[in-house]
């Protein structure tokens, strides 16, 4: 009976191998490969079964693709090819699929997607931003465990079905489109709004209050339908103020022509030529840097001193005029061009060293200093009375992370910040572009 059977195989076999060609479908994979097609002519028959043996007895033709010939993936070309190679041809019960393994993308119990991958092949990819975003959110990356403390990676090969973490960083409130508001920046003192009724109630002449936003003095605006048409015009008819910030509220019943009637406000600036009314404060006493000046910081001397070396703890240098200073006195050590003179064209010139400190005591020509605190900062601008920037006062810890970022010597990165303060780096980044705005806006 055996005897029977083996017979009746290699009848099917040897029938199989007389027909010229029998094509199969090809099946697309992750790694692109179609396992079979030895031959590379896109199809899988028995001419792929033909090179892998011509492969196995040295004489492999050009076309050879061995990548698609290791139909088993145990990643080499031999007889157990050849052979299941065969059967598949003679339809056995047979696949030449590799095994393709599920990676599950979460966010705790919230399925994300699924991707798939070749046992013992990366996945190459992670969900869209579509599918990944989350609201109010940051994704910070994907980990293997739920605590999120093992890190995931798409080129590292898959080996079994697993699940992956999303890991967000959560933002501290979210900024919400305004749709009853709108604003022109640098427009014509002679600016106009033109603005329609749009149900009964509050009379023409009470349609619209100005509110000057920058402490400037006030001015008066005409509201008036010189065509009849029913479009009426706000205006100043002096002029708006050059350089100053105003905001135009509607009254209830009046919407702004040709803009949605929820739109009831308008904040515009007037167009103004840039003056230079910050100056530095005429106390700080300038010092340029030469050959015959060192400066020892933290037991390093230096021919130059920068931001980048000075520290908490300051530092000295040797200076033949120091009988001309007293401690308390605000110093400039520069490089080059007085940072008073100079110019905003010479882009090389503006990046020349300027470090500020304080002096901290005279011995002999030896002068100690430190980095300047937010007191001395405070000092080093003569800010004029009518200097057009009036913000609200920010929180501490808001005014705390500027004065760090910006104000302090060295200043501080995030990350930096971060470590100090024990906030997150996200969170800090998220607050930091929210008070920028809100800078800019009130500049």
């Amino acid at each position: 009976m055996k005897k029977t059977k083996k017979r009746v195989i290699s009848c099917v076999m040897t029938a199989a191998l007389l027909v010229t060609t029998i094509p199969f479908p090809a099946i697309a994979k992750t790694s692109g490969n179609l396992y079979g097609d030895a031959n590379g002519d896109g199809k899988i028959d028995l001419l792929d079964a033909l090179a892998i043996d011509k492969y196995l007895a040295g004489t492999a033709e050009d076309n050879f693709q061995s990548a698609n010939a290791d139909v088993n993936h145990d990643s080499m070309v031999d007889s157990k090819d050849s052979m299941i190679l065969k059967k598949y041809l003679a339809e056995w019960d047979i696949t030449l699929e590799p095994d393709i393994l599920t990676v599950s993308f979460y966010d705790g119990d919230r399925l994300i997607d699924t991707l798939q991958a070749e046992k013992d092949s990366p996945l190459q990819e992670v969900p869209s931003v579509a599918k990944s975003s989350k609201e109010n959110a940051v994704l910070l990356g994907y980990y293997t465990d739920k605590e999120c403390t093992i890190p995931f990676y798409a080129d590292n090969p898959v080996t079994e079905n697993m699940n992956v973490y999303a890991k967000y960083q959560e933002l501290e409130g979210t900024e919400e489109l305004n749709l009853t508001s709108f604003a022109q920046m640098d427009i014509a003192s002679d600016a106009a709004f033109d603005i329609v009724q749009i149900s009964e109630g509050t009379e023409p002449e009470n349609a619209a209050v100005l509110e000057v936003k920058d402490g400037s003095a006030p001015v008066t605006i005409s509201i008036t339908d010189e065509d009849g048409d029913g479009i009426y015009t706000v205006k100043a008819p002096d002029g708006f103020r050059e350089g100053c910030s105003y905001e135009l509220t509607l009254a209830d019943g009046w919407a702004f022509h040709e803009k949605e009637e929820t739109i009831r406000k308008v904040s515009f600036s007037i167009a103004m030529n840039e003056v230079e009314n910050l100056k530095m404060n005429d106390d700080i006493i300038y010092i340029k840097d030469t050959d015959d000046i060192d400066y020892k910081v933290d037991g390093t001397t230096y021919p130059e001193l920068t931001s980048e070396y000075l520290t908490e703890d300051g530092g000295t240098f040797e200076y033949d005029e120091s009988s001309e200073l007293e401690e308390g006195d605000i110093l400039c050590i520069y490089v080059g061009t007085n940072p008073t003179e100079r110019d905003s064209a010479d882009t090389a010139g503006l990046l020349d060293p300027a470090v500020y400190v304080k002096v901290t005591d005279i011995e002999d020509d030896t002068v100690s200093f430190v980095p300047l605190d937010s007191e001395d900062q405070d000092k080093m601008y003569d800010i004029p009375d009518n200097f057009p920037i009036h913000v609200d006062a920010l929180p501490e810890e808001d005014a705390a992370l500027l004065r760090a970022l910006y104000l302090q010597t060295p200043p501080l990165t995030l990350r930096a910040y971060s470590e100090k303060t024990g906030i997150p780096v996200m969170t800090l980044h998220y607050r930091k572009e929210k008070l920028l705005r809100l800078l800019k806006q009130q500049i």
